[in-house]
């Protein structure tokens, strides 16, 4: 839960910008319609949730696998492979918990303009069809 809290903290501290001005919301065409608090907050809830699930198993799962590695017999017959091993382990479960905590969010996110605050609300593009999904830079 600590690990998972700070995670929370550092990326609202380093994201503050976002939340306090927006990121760029951009039509289809690649036009910038300007910048949205709420797809920043979007965006900052996706990459928090996801720092969840890439905590789980280093945080969650490795301390139960090294404590059981410390009372094999393995370890009692080489003892001097403790560090190693549980240094694997360890780097196993990072490895297990980032990738898939990065994949579960695209970095492209998508939002629907009637989410958005109400200046999205009728933009046109510049053949003048409306913007009914906005794409933005959820981040990591």
């Amino acid at each position: 839960v600590g690990c998972v809290g700070a995670g929370w903290a550092s990326l609202v501290m380093m994201r503050k910008d976002e939340l306090q001005n927006g990121v760029n919301v951009v039509d289809d065409e690649g036009t910038v319609h300007g910048k949205s608090k709420t797809a920043a907050r979007e965006g900052i809830a996706k990459c928090a949730a996801s720092r969840v699930v890439w905590n789980l198993p280093a945080t969650g799962i490795t301390p139960f696998l090294c404590a059981a590695y410390t009372k094999s017999a393995m370890n009692k017959a080489m003892p001097m492979m403790n560090l190693p091993a549980t240094t694997a382990i360890i780097t196993c479960g990072i490895i297990a918990g980032v990738y898939p905590g990065q994949a579960l969010f695209t970095q492209q996110a998508r939002i629907d303009a009637s989410s958005l605050e109400p200046e999205f609300q009728d933009r046109r593009t510049s053949s003048g069809a409306k913007v009914a999904e906005f794409t933005y830079n959820k981040g990591l």
